[in-house]
């Protein structure tokens, strides 16, 4: 996620803060197609898997873990799990709703609701919503991944390309009465445009042996599918920005991200050699939800703080990269490690989940 979101603010610094240090009018897009350009959409290409695989992580253990012959017993799993992720969220959009009203932004009480509700407090929010609804749909998923696993993952996929034909047909102008209609279901904090890679988490749960044995006779095919979606994906996303009418496009996910990160999905359930420095990352990996949810108040003002005092910086656009990921995920992890060593630990669970 911090690789991801240093990504934003890394062509925020190369387009939009770019009169920091250069005598120039913003937005500018001179360094459109420089090698730091092309570098970072290549980093952000490559990590286009990780929300993917965050829904798929919680798919699979939401199915593992609960008691899939009770319905009632389904739904307390899925509850509890909704439990732990509700306090910290709150807590952090208020942070982050505060910190815009340090700033001037009064919200109404229908925007303070949206916020909540839509994961509107920061960008990479939606997520929590997202993930709240997936958890309320595990029930059903269980229940019916145990014999119609197929069912639900056409109807998943039917689903995601339904919302990523939207996205396409607005970036190309098209217009119909159908597309307006649809148009409420592509919202990103809503489940249809990723209700897809949950799903696949369940089933894989639910049929591990055979998912696990068919998946391994083409463990190849899958590595040379990600591999070849890196630069399919920077290629799709450049004729997507050369074809549209803005300089500039708002992410979304496309069509060969899905791929990517099926493709990425599908190799990691046949990986069984032991990772290098694996027990360091699985260490941090302890600590992704509290990550997640403190890197984005960590980034906007660190990178605040390189436009006021240091703006050369921002000319130096991998540096600037650099500089944010190491910020984005050492602060979080600081300051979670101390508060779990403090007196403050009892409330550890409440701040980061």
């Amino acid at each position: 996620m911090v690789l991801n979101h240093a990504t934003s603010w890394a062509f925020i610094g190369m387009f939009w803060w770019t009169h920091r240090y250069r005598d120039v009018t913003v937005p500018n897009f001179d360094q459109l197609g420089s090698l730091s350009y092309y570098t970072i959409r290549v980093i952000e290409q490559l990590v286009a898997f990780t929300v993917p695989s965050f829904l798929f992580v919680s798919g699979f253990f939401i199915a593992f873990v609960g008691d899939r012959s009770s319905l009632s017993s389904m739904w307390l799993g899925a509850w509890n799990r909704l439990r732990t992720l509700l306090l910290p969220y709150l807590i952090w959009s208020t942070v982050m709703l505060i910190e815009r009203m340090t700033e001037g932004f009064r919200p109404t009480l229908g925007q303070t609701m949206n916020i909540y509700l839509m994961g509107r407090a920061a960008e990479p929010y939606y997520y929590i919503p997202v993930l709240c609804q997936c958890l309320l749909l595990a029930p059903l998923l269980i229940a019916l991944g145990k014999n119609h696993w197929r069912s639900v993952l056409a109807a998943a996929a039917l689903l995601h390309l339904m919302v990523e034909g939207w996205h396409y047909a607005q970036l190309l102008g098209v217009q119909s009465p159908w597309l307006s209609a649809m148009a409420p279901l592509t919202n990103v904090w809503l489940f249809p445009g990723k209700l897809v890679f949950f799903a696949l988490g369940v089933v894989v749960s639910l049929h591990l042996e055979e998912a696990q044995g068919f998946l391994q006779k083409y463990r190849s095919l899958w590595l040379a599918l990600a591999v070849a979606f890196i630069p399919l994906g920077v290629l799709e996303w450049e004729l997507l920005r050369t074809n549209s009418p803005d300089q500039w496009l708002s992410y979304f996910d496309t069509l060969a991200d899905s791929f990517y990160a099926v493709a990425v999905l599908a190799f990691a359930i046949t990986f069984t050699a032991k990772v290098p420095m694996s027990d360091g990352i699985q260490d941090v990996g302890k600590y992704s939800y509290g990550i997640y949810l403190t890197h984005a108040i960590v980034l906007g003002l660190a990178a605040r703080v390189v436009y006021h005092v240091a703006p050369w910086l921002l000319g130096l656009s991998l540096f600037f990269y650099l500089f944010l990921v190491v910020i984005g995920l050492g602060i979080p992890l600081t300051a979670m490690r101390l508060m779990k060593t403090s007196t403050l630990r009892g409330g550890y669970r409440f701040v980061f989940g």
